[in-house]
């Protein structure tokens, strides 16, 4: 193939070699913009999944405790039942297997027709391993079937909930099934603002940004 020589009026054969490398070169641009497109998204997949592997070995879990559990009441040692249903009484237990704190526990007991707050009870946190007794009253006579519904959060203040199930039979309570999920409530009680109305909020200030037109002077 010749093509016209500008300077020279003279045909210059094309060399295809020339043609050639160009081509491999643009084809190698795209593959290479391809390859790391690709390898972005697949270390952003293993960053998101290492988080969430993370966040999932340090979780709270909130669940019935099983067992007897041994205590120490007025210089006596007594042994109380996992679960037990007293006429409009209901006791249970129930205990953090997680590795991470459970915060700001709210608890509800819901049933047909029947709805209870534990009672002389305040948990603001359960650490790994601790178990806490629960006592509901005036529960009604007429349950067959009961739900204990437990919102908390982690240290990072991500949402964590359990719905334990609860039969009733011939009088006795058994716990019969536990569900629970990550960022959603169950109980009808939202998570506490901070600070409280009247008290100092003593959190860390997020740092200046006085790259930032929105942000306040002073």
């Amino acid at each position: 193939m010749l093509f016209g020589d500008m300077a020279t009026g003279e045909g210059v054969e094309a060399n295809p070699w020339l043609f050639g490398w160009e081509a491999l070169v643009a084809i190698g641009t795209i593959a290479l913009a391809v390859y790391t497109a690709l390898l972005a998204k697949r270390t952003r997949t293993l960053a998101e999944e290492s988080t969430a592997d993370q966040r999932a070995q340090w979780r709270p879990f909130l669940v019935p405790k099983h067992g007897v559990t041994v205590r120490a009441l007025f210089e006596r040692q007594v042994e109380i039942e996992p679960i037990s249903l007293y006429g409009h009484h209901l006791h249970l237990s129930i205990h953090n297997t997680g590795r991470g704190p459970a915060l700001h526990v709210r608890a509800e007991l819901q049933g047909e027709s029947s709805a209870a707050l534990p009672a002389f009870w305040s948990a603001a946190a359960l650490s790994p391993g601790d178990v806490q007794e629960l006592a509901f009253n005036e529960i009604a006579a007429d349950e067959s079937a009961l739900q204990l519904l437990l919102d908390y959060r982690d240290l990072t203040g991500r949402s964590y909930s359990s719905a334990i199930s609860i039969t009733v039979r011939d009088g006795a309570a058994y716990f019969y099934d536990v569900r629970t999920w990550e960022d959603h409530t169950v109980t009808r009680y939202t998570d506490t603002p901070y600070p409280l109305p009247g008290l100092t909020d003593v959190s860390p200030k997020p740092k200046p940004d006085w790259l930032d037109p929105n942000w306040p002077d002073g």
